[in-house]
């Protein structure tokens, strides 16, 4: 064989690998998104759930429940409430639908940038951001959604500079912030950008109009239920002032174990950064600011999925570094093999992040889920009325079809200057005939005063060894 022979052959083997490889991770994502499905209720998912279903039932967020996320996740899950009586259920199929729309928008923006990225930028984030908890029925997640669909509008503006696209960007970041009140940064990014790119101060007015209208039925709401004092402590106040510092080494330790499973497309994105160019563009000054921007804002807490706000943007970069590496046209045998390297290490980073998590599935989630059904069928049959749940069993409180005692889902330091640990052993005082739910190690909780009551007043009835739970009863 000669030596064009040789190059041809191996730029074709090449080609037909790269489809190989794009099929791979493509499958491996689609079964990651599967069996995301099969989990049990977390904290955060059990208080918005719950606070969803009081709302249908005539409640009122801050003053009925105690929590400091703005009201757009409670009023989007109460649709899951009235769609369907499994209101888990419904509610992961929505979150996976606003997941799916982000993942569309996905591609057409990187489709913007780079023709043809957009598929792989879809796959990159739908996979990436599942081990950034993009499967959990959280706030973040659905604020992804809007800001995308902002920043779509935004490009759109650019290219036809028609002022509909501006209200429209504005209205978007104001739903986000709805739901998260970090998406502001967003805002912030979005302003500047506007001003440089036409230099017009009558376009911001566009766009801050949008962003202040879609705040009003909301507002109108609060105003009638008489909460907006109560909001405005609990979403403002109480969100920014009550959390302690956490220890850097602590928020590293933690944020370590998704970052190191998403790592080639954190390279890939650097890549992207620093590829070279005759100049950089609005447009992707805007896209590497929308990444990097928030991220000081996402270091003060060890949480993963505060890190779904720049996924997106993350996504897209990758993509079209990765794309550009795919595309490469080349004859040259050692370029062929290096982009076959390449493609074949995040392949390989794809299946083996994917059997840990399939391992997770069969081995936790999935016993867990099944214990969880089985706690509420028994706790749907108990006789009281009341039930009073430790902060990693919230789900009980939808689950369970209970009246919660308090208005105080969970007890942390958000809601210590409340003083809800010591009203909630008063009410349990005078409710002495509640259902308990509380941990079998004793050593994780919070709350230890009202812990140490439970233990002195009150009985186990059954322990779920799945859950690490046990059910009390006076």
């Amino acid at each position: 064989m000669n030596h064009k022979a040789l190059e041809k052959s191996s730029f074709k083997l090449g080609k037909l690998l790269t489809y190989f490889f794009i099929a791979c991770i493509t499958v491996i994502t689609a079964m990651l998104l599967y069996l995301s499905f099969f989990k049990p209720l977390e904290q955060d998912e059990g208080v918005f759930l719950t606070i969803a279903n009081g709302i249908v039932e005539g409640k009122s967020p801050y003053q009925d429940y105690f929590d400091h996320k703005p009201p757009g996740i409670y009023f989007l899950l109460a649709s899951a409430v009235y769609l369907s009586e499994n209101t888990a259920l419904m509610a992961k199929g929505i979150l996976f639908f606003f997941n799916f729309i982000s993942s569309f928008l996905i591609f057409k923006i990187a489709n913007e940038y780079k023709k043809g990225s957009g598929f792989l930028a879809s796959v990159l984030f739908l996979f990436s951001a599942t081990f950034f908890e993009t499967n959990h029925i959280i706030a973040e997640p659905f604020m992804v959604t809007f800001l995308l669909l902002a920043f779509l509008l935004m490009l759109e503006w650019t290219n036809k500079n028609e002022r509909k696209y501006l209200v429209g960007s504005g209205l978007m970041v104001g739903l986000a912030v709805l739901f998260k009140q970090t998406a502001i940064v967003n805002l912030f990014i979005f302003i500047p950008f506007i001003y440089f790119a036409k230099k017009k101060i009558s376009d911001l007015g566009y766009f801050i109009f949008g962003t202040i209208i879609v705040c009003f039925p909301f507002l109108i709401y609060l105003l009638s239920k008489k909460v907006v004092q109560e909001a405005i402590n609990q979403i403002i106040t109480v969100n920014f002032t009550s959390y302690p510092k956490e220890n850097m080494s602590m928020v590293f330790n933690n944020l370590a174990p998704p970052f190191k499973k998403t790592l080639p497309i954190w390279i890939l994105f650097l890549a992207f950064v620093f590829s070279k160019g005759k100049n950089i563009d609005q447009k992707k000054l805007l896209l590497i600011i929308s990444a990097l921007a928030p991220m000081p804002f996402l270091l003060v807490r060890h949480y993963p999925h505060y890190w779904l706000q720049i996924m997106p943007f993350i996504a897209i970069a990758a993509a079209i570094s990765l794309d550009s590496l795919i595309g490469f046209k080349s004859s040259k045998t050692w370029l062929n093999l290096f982009r076959v390297a390449v493609l074949s290490i995040i392949a390989l980073s794809f299946f083996t992040n994917f059997k840990w998590f399939y391992w997770m599935a069969k081995n936790v989630d999935q016993p867990k889920l099944k214990a969880e059904k089985e706690a509420a069928k028994m706790l749907k049959e108990l006789p009281q009325k009341n039930i009073l749940a430790e902060n990693q069993f919230t789900g009980f409180y939808l689950l369970s079809e209970k009246e919660a005692l308090t208005k105080y889902l969970y007890i942390t330091e958000v809601n210590e200057k409340e003083a809800a640990e010591e009203k909630t052993i008063e009410i349990l005082k005078n409710n002495k005939d509640t259902i308990i739910v509380w941990p079998k190690d004793l050593k994780y909780t919070y709350a230890k005063k009202l812990q140490n009551y439970i233990i002195q007043h009150y009985q186990p009835k059954k322990e779920f060894s799945q859950l690490g739970m046990i059910i009390y009863q006076n």
